[in-house]
């Protein structure tokens, strides 16, 4: 893959990409332990690898959480690597419905883990799905996937 086309990648894809890499990579490192009532073996993480796959949970999670439009909910489909909008002047005010089901799922795990306060989580769900209810376009109840990060609007 050329260097360009990773630049294209939207960050969502690589933050799953680098998620999945990150936990095969643990494999190996794991201790075995057997579970005796089942007869089989289970494996449980070092508290090293515990640490790393949580801090990268935590900061993957940063993304959904940073480049969401805080009125509406809708969150940016890429960013640049530093975290800013994209460098492309098109793309800086698109979101996506991918983007936003990540998020949402992320909300809760955040919620969970104590990553924000619960509160503070519980708002920013509630009034992105009081936009999608209220204001967003849809077609036969699917929403379009590239929408306007401010206003929820088709791009």
């Amino acid at each position: 893959m050329t260097a360009a086309r990773c630049q294209r990648l939207p960050r969502v894809v690589l933050l799953t990409v680098c998620t999945a890499l990150a936990g095969c990579a643990t494999a190996p490192a794991r201790a075995p332990a057997v579970d005796r009532a089942q007869g089989r073996t289970a494996y449980r993480l070092s508290a090293e690898d515990d640490a790393f796959l949580e801090d990268l949970s935590r900061r993957s999670f940063l993304f959904f959480w940073e480049q969401a439009d805080a009125t509406t909910g809708i969150i940016r489909d890429r960013s640049g690597t530093d975290g800013a909008a994209s460098a492309n002047e098109s793309a800086r005010e698109i979101g996506s419905i991918a983007s936003v089901g990540f998020g949402l799922t992320g909300m809760c795990i955040a919620a969970e883990r104590g990553w924000l306060p619960r509160q503070q989580v519980i708002e920013r769900t509630r009034r992105t799905l009081q936009f999608f209810v209220a204001r967003i376009k849809h077609e036969h109840g699917w929403f379009y996937h590239f929408i306007n990060l401010r206003s929820g609007a088709r791009e």
